[in-house]
């Protein structure tokens, strides 16, 4: 089941404030690299990671942001 949550109103307020809220990069080149690492070379396509194969592996894109949240991270976009 996909992880949707509202956006916090301590970090809207932070950012209303001027705050700077850092987000990790590269959740596509992750994915691409778990499901590579899977054995299925149908995720990537001539020109990269395709979006509609997050469609086909969702458990691995949870398993991304979730690891993105265990090390720290406090706002994680899909």
């Amino acid at each position: 089941m996909p992880i949707i949550q509202k956006l916090p109103s301590d970090i809207v307020n932070r950012i209303a404030a001027g705050e700077v809220i850092l987000m990790d990069g590269a959740p596509g080149t992750e994915v691409e690299r778990r499901v590579l690492a899977r054995g299925d070379p149908s995720a990537v396509t001539a020109t990269g990671w395709s979006c509609a194969q997050a469609l086909l592996h969702p458990d691995v894109c949870q398993a991304v942001h979730q690891d993105y949240f265990e090390a720290g991270a406090e706002l994680v976009i899909a």
